[in-house]
């Protein structure tokens, strides 16, 4: 999941400050959108109706980014 979702967002996101990417297997989407003042709303939620927020944070843009590259390598 690390290589063809997180890291596709991430890639998706840097290029153009917004990313949509599935979520696995399942019909779920993870979002990541750029804010103000330096910030990322990051959001998984289903695709279909009704939509299921599964996770929705609205987190610092370079720590939050920083901390998944950091654990992708663990991966």
């Amino acid at each position: 999941m690390w290589e063809q979702t997180y890291l596709d967002a991430i890639e998706q996101y840097v290029e153009m400050r917004n990313a949509e990417t599935m979520y696995g297997i399942d019909p779920v989407i993870l979002k990541l959108t750029a804010l103000d003042n330096n910030l990322l709303h990051f959001l998984i939620i289903d695709e279909w109706e009704p939509k299921h927020i599964h996770a929705e944070a609205v987190l610092p843009e370079k720590e939050f980014l920083e901390a998944l590259i950091t654990e992708a390598e663990h991966f």
